[in-house]
């Protein structure tokens, strides 16, 4: 009976998943965005109310009704939610702050494909509490800039049946086709504390959410308009650094302009002088005991609008890099290797797409600072899109951040997609060719790089095999390449079985991830990451237990820390682990993880964990620590690493936050304490100050304490006019 029941909600699935368009009418005037949906603003727009249960049971009637309306006014789309809660009082509404991890919160996130090309998509989401967020994805969900942001309106209520919210999202904040009749288009809604997920458009767990070729469709959208598309975002900047070290004082007054043009409804011309990037958040400091750089997401907006058109070949990706080399790291571009900014003086983009093309240019004036010299790079992306899913393109960079050279990066991807394999399985292949050339260097001295990689993300079952080659001459100037010289094979196979009731899902696994010298063929490095158990449970808590054998070979001895220096050769250990995390739907959560065992005839443990505590709405603290403890034949270190977030969120537009960190590594404490005021979306107030202490001892030994090194202070204010 439970296999008859199972395979009617199945069919029912299949069946919402071949939605009808829904209709989008022109309402004038338009609703008001308040947050309550009133019946008679609301009552000539297009509605759907068809969703259907992904988790926790695939197909089935959601436990609580949701309405979505939509409607437009020819400049803006708007969209009304009503989330209905048999139990408003149990509705998780905690967080208010622009672009949070929404993840504790009840929530609904909206995906709009603009282009209808089944590949790249806005990404929209609103909390409960009123928090708001926004993303790019590309590459039909293996792209998704979640530090990109946009302009658009939206306001929460709650009330007696749960809670309601309202959007306008201008025409103007997107790209479109030119003949943009109808969009792709999805909503999902989350219920955190039953671990529920509802969606309009195809409700399968083997269709993941982000997937635009998945979204459902809709129409009657021909007259928005964009308007004259230019936007100007002038900014004004005070900031002051003082060395307490030499007592010296600097005080700065800067100001700098961002225009965006928007030269047709799918094409966006951005240009920038003196680029300012003074509310991006610091980076988080990382404990590594590998020989190998490591890898630091973009946060800069710059950077990040329409980072989905310059993706390549799959690599990076929601993982970032794992060790790939990447053509294009825009961190690169006004970053020095250790985060020193340094000044771009101007710059320029063109981006978008023409019919099945997707264009991409960039052009980028530095200025001379931090040891770098003043240069110019460029770079320009083009691909095109072909069959149902999938497209094939180009991508070349140009100059040398950190030289006057004129290095050059060239390449071409291509990636295939279906959600129709063998009737109904998700399948992804990507290839890619790399090569890169420095100025007056011979054949010898030029690398390339080639890779490919098939990939089922299935819900079930999860399986991946990939191929790449570094050559050992492979510099892309603009990239990102931890290894070369190197022959890099790996795969991976999960299970992952369901269950009805307490336990939700468990996970078994097996990741071989092997690095060979290209030259002679011997390991460089191999794991074997063996997941032997894990387990989901209906109250989103999980627990995972691992065992990883290890084999490193050191060409040349490696300094693992200071005068602790291991021999080159071959060295085989294995250690085990085990991670914990207790769900955020809770007003704490807990995450805990270890590994130990052998290392380098020695022996390492590894452990870390955090706490999160949201004791009121609007408010959130947590801590998290890391502690490495290495015994070897050549000596003995521990490495610790502290971290303290706090935020508070006075209201949707004024939050404040604090994040400090230290490591015994470097010794030095960072804080960063950021207030951040939204006049109104587009206009920003930021206050930004870092301090920098190191622990007394390394400057004058003997003494106990922190003294501080430098403190910067900046205020910036910076307005949007669009026109």
């Amino acid at each position: 009976m439970r296999a008859l029941q199972g395979a009617f909600l199945l069919l029912v699935a299949a069946t919402l998943a071949a939605q009808e368009p829904v209709n989008v009418p022109l309402l004038v005037p338009a609703p008001i965005i308040d947050g309550v949906v009133g019946e008679a603003e609301w009552s000539m727009a297009g509605r759907l109310t068809q969703l259907r249960q992904v988790e926790p049971v695939e197909g089935a009637e959601p436990s609580e009704r949701t309405e979505v309306l939509l409607c437009h006014d020819g400049d803006a789309l708007y969209i009304a939610l009503r989330c209905h809660d048999s139990e408003p009082e149990k509705v998780l509404a905690t967080l208010r702050r622009r672009d949070a991890d929404l993840d504790p919160d009840d929530r609904v996130e909206i995906i709009l494909d603009t282009f209808l090309d089944h590949r790249n998509a806005y990404f929209f989401q609103i909390g409960a509490g009123g928090s708001r967020g926004d993303a790019l994805i590309g590459s039909n969900g293996m792209q998704f800039a979640k530090s990109w942001d946009t302009i658009w309106d939206g306001a929460v209520t709650r009330n007696e049946t749960g809670w309601s919210a309202e959007l306008r999202i201008p025409a103007a904040s997107l790209g479109m086709s030119a003949t943009h009749e109808s969009f792709g288009f999805n909503v999902k809604r989350v219920i955190k504390r039953k671990n529920e997920e509802a969606r309009w458009a195809n409700p399968e767990r083997r269709l993941r959410f982000f997937t635009p070729s998945s979204a459902g469709v809709v129409s009657g959208l021909d007259s928005l308009k964009t308007g004259s598309g230019i936007d100007a975002v002038p900014y004004v900047k005070s900031h002051m650094h003082r060395d307490w070290q030499t007592g010296e004082d600097i005080l700065e007054l800067d100001a700098g302009l961002d225009v965006r043009w928007r030269i047709t409804p799918a094409l966006t011309a951005t240009f920038t002088c003196n680029t300012d990037f003074a509310e991006t958040e610091v980076d988080s400091r990382v404990i590594s005991l590998e020989r190998f750089s490591v890898y630091f997401p973009e946060k800069r907006d710059f950077f990040l609008e329409d980072a989905n058109i310059f993706s390549f070949g799959g690599l990076g990706g929601f993982r970032g890099s794992g060790g790939e080399p990447l053509p294009l790291f825009t961190r690169t571009i006004g970053l020095t290797a250790d985060g020193t900014p340094v000044p771009i003086l101007g710059g320029a983009r063109v981006s978008g797409r023409a019919g099945d093309w997707n264009l991409g240019a960039l052009a980028v004036s530095l200025e001379e600072a931090a040891g770098t010299p003043a240069t110019s790079l460029g770079v320009a992306r083009i691909s095109q899109n072909i069959l149902d899913e999938s497209s094939v393109g180009m991508l070349a960079t140009f100059g040398d951040p950190l030289s006057l050279g004129r290095e050059a990066t060239v390449g071409a991807d291509f990636t295939w997609r279906t959600t129709r394999f063998m009737g109904e399985h998700v399948l992804r292949a990507d290839v890619f060719v790399l090569g890169t050339a420095q100025e007056d260097s011979g054949a010898g001295d030029s690398g390339w790089a080639a890779g490919a990689r098939i990939l089922h993300p299935g819900d079930d079952i999860t399986a991946e095999l990939a191929w790449q080659e570094v050559s050992a001459a492979f510099d892309p100037a603009l990239g990102f390449v931890p290894r070369r010289g190197v022959r890099h094979l790996r795969s991976e196979f999960a299970w992952h079985p369901r269950f009805e009731g307490v336990v939700r899902q468990l996970e078994f696994g097996i990741e071989p991830d092997i690095w060979l010298w290209r030259d002679d063929g011997h390991i460089q490095s191999a794991t074997l990451g063996i997941q032997f158990f894990g387990i989901e449970l209906a109250s989103e808590d999980e627990l995972k237990l691992f065992v990883v054998p290890e084999q490193e070979g050191l060409r040349e001895p490696f300094e693992i820390s200071k005068g602790i220096i291991i021999p080159a050769g071959d060295h085989a250990f294995t250690r085990v682990g085990a991670e914990f995390t207790t769900s955020n739907a809770r007003p704490i959560a807990l995450f805990a993880e270890g590994l130990t065992g052998a290392f380098f005839g020695g022996s390492a443990t590894s452990i870390g964990g955090g706490i999160e505590w949201r004791p009121a709405p609007g408010f959130m603290l947590s801590l998290g620590a890391q502690q490495d403890s290495v015994n070897l034949p050549q000596g003995a270190f521990d490495v610790q690493l502290a971290q303290l977030r706090a935020q508070w969120d006075l209201s949707t537009e004024l939050s404040l936050a604090l994040f400090a960190q230290y490591d015994t590594e470097s010794r030095n404490m960072g804080i960063n304490a950021r207030l951040h005021w939204a006049l109104k979306d587009g206009d920003d107030l930021h206050l930004v100050i870092n301090q920098g202490l190191v622990e007394r001892d390394l400057l004058k030994p003997g003494a106990a304490g922190f003294e501080a090194v430098t403190t910067d202070i900046a205020l910036k204010l910076g307005l949007t006019f669009r026109f």
